[in-house]
């Protein structure tokens, strides 16, 4: 691509990551108390594409030319955007993900961009809805009472489906209810 087109594909990349946020914003007010999913098909993605977007806009940020303020702006504008998005999406996997990255922020001695980040994680921690993981451990335990039917040998592959839920949302529980111990 060159310079020129790696900077268009970049700057593509972060105008799109801003309507997406735009986006999210909308459907949560739209659709009051649900999470919002974004163009994508689960709001655990809109969050994972959050915080890439995150990183990428703070990098970008960082390495830009101080005389260029405007970009600074947009950039710093485009990387809380994204961290609403996160917040918006309530993923916890996401804001993990967002953990990590920051810690080796801080690793590499980038206290003062780290130090905003964790603020703004925080606040994104408190819009998660309260009540949540209640439904999240009835999902699991309905998985677990299933898998302990059949210890062994499991149900097989997509054999298992209880009221309707044919995944348990934790991956060492699906692999023992659908393979079982052998």
């Amino acid at each position: 691509l060159g310079p020129r087109g790696w900077n268009r594909l970049l700057r593509s990349s972060l105008w799109l990551s801003v309507g997406i946020a735009a986006m999210a914003v909308g459907q949560v007010i739209i659709n009051s108390g649900v999470r919002a999913w974004g163009p994508f098909n689960s709001p655990n993605y809109l969050g994972a594409y959050a915080v890439l977007m995150f990183f990428l806009t703070a990098a970008l940020r960082d390495s830009g030319d101080p005389r260029r303020s405007l970009a600074r702006v947009f950039c710093g504008s485009a990387a809380a955007l994204n961290l609403l998005s996160l917040a918006l999406s309530q993923s916890r996997g996401a804001l993990l993900a967002l953990g990590a990255g920051l810690f080796v922020l801080l690793v590499r001695k980038r206290q003062t961009a780290a130090i905003g980040c964790i603020l703004g994680s925080i606040f994104a921690i408190f819009l998660i809805r309260p009540g949540v993981d209640e439904a999240r451990w009835t999902i699991w335990r309905l998985g677990w009472n299933a898998a302990i039917q059949r210890p062994l040998t499991g149900w097989g592959q997509g054999g298992l489906v209880v009221g309707g839920l044919d995944r348990f949302y934790s991956i060492p529980l699906e692999v023992f209810a659908a393979s079982g111990i052998l």
